[in-house]
C-alpha cells in the first residue's frame, strides 16, 4: 500500500473563467516509513538510557543493601549459634535469614534486568523452589486469597535458584494484585512436557521441560495489554503500586534460563501465566561429592577484615573468632594498608569490600601486593558481576554479600589450606 500525499490548488478564480482544480499527488510511503524508524530509534534510546540509569543506580543499591543484609545476616548466624536448643529462636533466625535472601533477590532481579547478567546454573528441583516460596510469600497473602499448589511431576532444570525464585514471586505478586481486596485463587501447578521441532522457537531445542503454570481468578487482561505485557516499564497499576518492571524481569530470566513464557487471557476470567524450562540431564544432576560433612575450620591464622561499614567488620570477625581464626577489622582501608605494611608478616589474609571511601578495594590490593605478593586477598562484594577483571585479578577468591559463616569458612579454606600444608 502506498501512502500519498494530496494538494489540491483551484486555478481561474474570475467569474466567467470557468473554475479549474489542479490536484498533485506526492508518494510519501518511505517518507512516513523514515519517521516510524526514527520514532522507534528514539524510544528504543529512551529505554536504553533509563536502563543505564537504573544500572548506575542498582549498582549503589547492591553495594549499600548488600553491606545491610550481610550484618544482619552474620549476626542472626551468629545467635544461632547460642540459641541451639531453642527451637522457637531457630525457626525465627530461619525467617530472619531467608528474609536476607530475599532481600538479595530483590537486588539481584535488578542487577539482572539492568545489566543482564548471566545466571549461576546449578541442579535445581521446582517443586522445593515452589514451595520454599509459596511458605515465604505466605505471610503477605490475604484471608480471602487461597494458594494451591499441584504436582504431577517435575524434573529437575539447570537455575539460578535467585533469579528462579524471583521470577516465581514476582509472578504470584502480579496475581495477588489482580485478585485485589475481593480475593479468589491462585493454582500453581507443575508438570512435565515433552516438546518437538514443530512450531517451536528456532533459538529453543525440542525435548524434555518442566512446566510450571500459574492461573488466577482474577478480573483477567485486556487483549490490547496482552502484546505488550512482558515489556519494561510498562504497567496497567496505578501510582504506587507498580514499576513496570516485575514481569519483564520473570521474562529475562527465563529467556537467560533457554525457557520460554507465555500468557493466556480472557476478560473476566482470570490469567494463565506458562513457563517452560529445559529439564537437566542425568549427568548434570548426578550429586558431585565435596568429602567433607563439617564447616571448615581455622588453625589460628590472624586475619584482617577492612569494610566501611561496621556492621558487616564486627559481624564477621566475630564469625571468624567462631570459626578458629584470629580476626581483627578495620573500617578505615587506608589504616588497615598503613597496618600491613608497618608489619607485613602480621596478616595471614585479608578479607576486604571493594566500594570503600578515600580508597577501594582494588587500591588495597595493590599497596598490599607491594609489601608482600604472596599475601592471600579476599574480597567481599554484593556486585561482583561488575568488577573489572583486572582489579578482580588482584585477589585470590571473592564472596558475594551476603555471605553464610559455611562460604566464608570454605572460601578461606580454599586460600589459606595450601599453607597450612606446606
Amino acid at each position: 500500500a502506498l501512502d500519498l500525499e494530496a494538494t489540491i490548488v483551484p486555478v481561474g478564480a474570475h467569474a466567467r473563467t470557468p473554475r479549474l482544480t489542479v490536484v498533485s499527488l506526492r508518494d510519501i510511503t518511505e517518507e512516513r516509513a523514515a519517521a516510524h524508524r526514527q520514532r522507534g530509534l528514539e524510544e528504543q534510546l529512551a529505554r536504553t538510557e533509563k536502563l543505564t540509569a537504573l544500572g548506575t543506580l542498582a549498582g549503589g543499591l547492591a553495594h549499600d543493601f548488600g553491606n545491610v543484609l550481610a550484618g544482619i545476616a552474620g549476626h542472626a548466624e551468629l545467635l544461632a549459634l547460642d540459641v541451639e536448643g531453642n527451637a522457637s529462636a531457630q525457626e525465627s533466625l530461619a525467617q530472619i535469614l531467608a528474609g536476607v535472601r530475599r532481600g538479595q533477590g530483590l537486588v539481584d532481579q535488578v542487577l539482572a534486568f539492568a545489566r543482564r547478567r548471566p545466571p549461576a546454573r546449578r541442579p535445581l528441583r521446582l517443586d522445593v523452589l515452589v514451595a520454599e516460596a509459596v511458605a515465604f510469600i505466605a505471610g503477605r497473602v490475604p484471608p480471602a486469597v487461597t494458594i494451591t499448589v499441584t504436582d504431577d511431576g517435575v524434573p529437575p532444570v539447570l537455575g539460578d535458584a535467585t533469579q528462579l525464585g524471583q521470577a516465581f514471586d514476582n509472578l504470584v505478586t502480579n496475581a495477588l494484585h489482580a485478585l485485589g481486596e475481593r480475593g479468589g485463587t491462585i493454582v500453581v501447578h507443575l508438570d512435565t512436557l515433552q516438546l518437538e521441532g514443530t512450531g517451536m522457537p528456532a533459538d529453543r531445542e525440542p525435548g524434555r521441560y518442566a512446566r510450571l503454570r500459574i492461573r488466577d481468578t482474577g478480573p483477567g487482561i485486556a487483549k490490547a495489554h496482552l502484546a505488550r505485557i512482558f515489556e519494561p516499564f510498562f504497567t496497567t497499576k496505578g501510582a504506587g503500586r507498580g514499576t513496570g518492571l516485575g514481569l519483564a524481569v520473570v521474562h529475562g530470566v527465563i529467556e537467560a534460563h533457554d525457557g520460554m513464557i507465555g500468557v493466556e487471557s480472557t476478560p473476566g476470567e482470570g490469567a494463565l501465566f506458562t513457563i517452560l524450562l529445559p529439564a537437566a540431564s542425568a549427568a548434570a544432576t548426578r550429586a558431585t561429592p565435596t568429602g567433607r560433612d563439617e564447616i571448615p575450620r581455622g588453625a589460628g591464622e590472624r586475619v584482617l577484615v577492612v569494610d566501611d561499614e561496621p556492621l558487616v567488620v564486627e559481624a564477621t570477625v566475630r564469625q571468624l573468632t567462631r570459626l578458629g581464626y584470629r580476626a581483627t577489622g578495620s573500617t578505615d582501608p587506608v589504616a588497615a594498608l598503613a597496618q600491613v605494611r608497618a608489619d607485613p608478616q602480621q596478616v595471614d589474609a585479608v578479607l576486604t569490600d571493594f566500594t570503600m571511601p578515600v580508597m577501594h578495594g582494588g587500591e588495597l590490593a595493590q599497596g598490599v601486593r607491594a609489601v608482600r605478593t604472596d599475601l592471600p586477598l579476599v574480597l567481599m562484594s554484593a556486585n561482583l558481576a561488575d568488577m573489572p577483571a583486572a582489579e578482580r585479578a588482584l585477589f585470590a577468591a571473592a564472596v558475594a554479600k551476603p555471605f553464610s559463616a559455611t562460604t566464608l569458612a570454605e572460601t578461606l579454606d580454599a586460600v589459606l589450606g595450601t599453607r597450612r600444608e606446606g
